[in-house]
């Protein structure tokens, strides 16, 4: 066991008891020079680690904080350009969809103006088709009709003319 003073300390060293000499105090200032430079040195060297980590920190933190911000940016700029085509490609649907629909009504009303036409085109013929159909009737019933009137008036003209014994009249 060593003492705390400058006097000789006992040292049990193998079961075997030594005097340890008085130290040098020129030794012990030196040493304690060297403690003391060591000390400072450490200090030193653990304040530069301090500030290296520190300035390494921070510059992480400003390399983290920069490449947050750029994310950000590129984010929102992504973000922007996404609405962007969105609103533009809507409103190309909307267009696309109003001149379809558009396309869709002139075509009923064309469609339909063709029905009409066709329909009052086929009406107009039947209606001609029933015309001339009742006035080739109404030909042919008073062509019967008239030959049948001749016919009555020439039997009946005969059978007058027989019934008076008068068959001068006939001879043509």
């Amino acid at each position: 066991m060593r003492g705390a003073g400058l006097g000789s300390a006992i040292v049990k060293v193998k079961k075997r008891c030594l005097r340890v000499p008085r130290p040098n105090w020129e030794r012990h200032v030196k040493n304690a020079e060297s403690r003391w430079e060591r000390l400072v040195k450490n200090v030193e060297s653990k304040w530069e680690r301090h500030v290296n980590n520190a300035e390494s920190q921070w510059e992480r933190r400003v390399n983290n904080a920069e490449s947050r911000w750029e994310r950000l940016v590129k984010n929102a700029e992504s973000k922007w350009e996404r609405h962007v085509n969105n609103a533009e490609s809507q409103w190309e649907r909307r267009v696309n969809n109003a001149e379809s629909k558009w396309e869709r009504h002139v075509n009923n009303a064309e469609s339909q103006w063709e029905r009409r036409v066709n329909n009052a085109e086929s009406r107009w013929e039947r209606r001609v088709n029933n015309a001339e159909s009742r006035w080739e009737r109404h030909v042919k019933n008073a062509e019967s009709r008239w030959e049948r009137l001749v016919e009555n008036a020439e039997s009946q003209w005969e059978r007058h003319v027989k019934s008076r014994g008068c068959w001068a009249v006939f001879i043509e």
